[in-house]
């Protein structure tokens, strides 16, 4: 008996199965590695402005308007002009006020103060006060209820402390101002992860990173609008700019969130239409009498 044939059809399976998750690890890393030189470069890219030797453009919030302007158009293409991306559902009105709205906030809040802090530290030293993240996010987590406090785990994030403050002991000129900006960064990006955990992802809405960024963008363009005046040089604060930026939001957000609520409903009703009658039902409509005319 030839017992070959089954051994070397499990090898081939197993030989496919290895081959596929070496392709896979192998986009994986491909796409980390995409996201390392990307937002290394924007990193660069945005001291280079802000430096007063380069380019000269002392306005982080000004700065930070012109990322997220930018996004919202982008989005706005990829969804609905060309179509590559469909936007998820799910999102009322209710949900964008109380979930998307904070979330703009703190994304915002991030861009705004690490971009401030470019102005006062290095790229070298700001990236080793980002290190600090993962202790920010877990003990944020830990007070809103999503982690649980260990000693592990407290064991772990006082390692990572230790060795951000072992590097910044080395750096040769400190700016608190700088620090500060920098760690109200970090602690602006962990409540954004926090948020989008609280308030999106345990009301059940699934949104990928395009759709999150199709509905955050506009909400930061227009919280950093708000302050884009009072930056500038020769700029004022209008008494009516908070009040009015507000109304404008809300007015715009809920016409964009009818519109695809009507879209949605019309599709419904087309497919509602498109679906064929049963024989039975049509036997029955041909057995009833006309209408007497009276």
């Amino acid at each position: 008996m030839d017992r070959s044939g089954p051994s070397q059809g499990g090898k081939t399976v197993a030989l496919a199965d290895r081959n596929r998750r070496w392709r896979e690890g192998g986009l994986t890393y491909a796409y980390i590695l995409l996201y390392i030189a990307l937002s290394s470069g924007q990193i660069f890219f945005n001291k280079w402005v802000l430096s007063s030797k380069q380019i000269n453009f002392p306005y982080p919030v000004g700065l930070t308007l012109l990322h997220m302007l930018f996004s919202s158009v982008l989005c706005f293409v990829l969804t609905k002009v060309f179509k590559v991306i469909k936007i998820e559902g799910g999102v009322t009105p209710e949900i964008y006020a109380t979930s998307v709205v904070p979330i703009g906030a703190m994304f915002a809040m991030t861009l705004w103060l690490g971009n401030s802090a470019y102005l006062y530290i290095s790229v070298a030293f700001a990236q080793m006060l980002k290190a600090t993240m993962p202790v920010a996010v877990f003990v944020l987590g830990a007070a809103a209820g999503l982690e649980a406090m260990s000693r592990r785990m407290f064991l772990i994030m006082s390692v990572i402390s230790f060795g951000v403050v072992v590097a910044s002991y080395g750096e040769v000129s400190i700016s608190w101002v700088g620090v500060v900006y920098q760690m109200g960064g970090v602690v602006g990006e962990a409540l954004r992860l926090v948020f989008m955990e609280i308030f999106v992802k345990k009301k059940g809405v699934r949104l990928n990173s395009i759709s999150m960024m199709y509905y955050v963008s506009p909400c930061s363009v227009s919280l950093c609008s708000m302050d884009i005046f009072r930056e500038t040089k020769d700029g004022f604060q209008r008494p009516l700019e908070l009040p009015t930026t507000i109304v404008g939001v809300a007015a715009y957000n809920n016409h964009k969130l009818r519109k695809e609520a009507q879209r949605m409903s019309l599709e419904v009703r087309v497919d509602n239409n498109n679906v064929e009658k049963s024989p039975d039902q049509e036997v029955q409509i041909a057995l009833l009498p006309p209408k007497e005319d009276k």
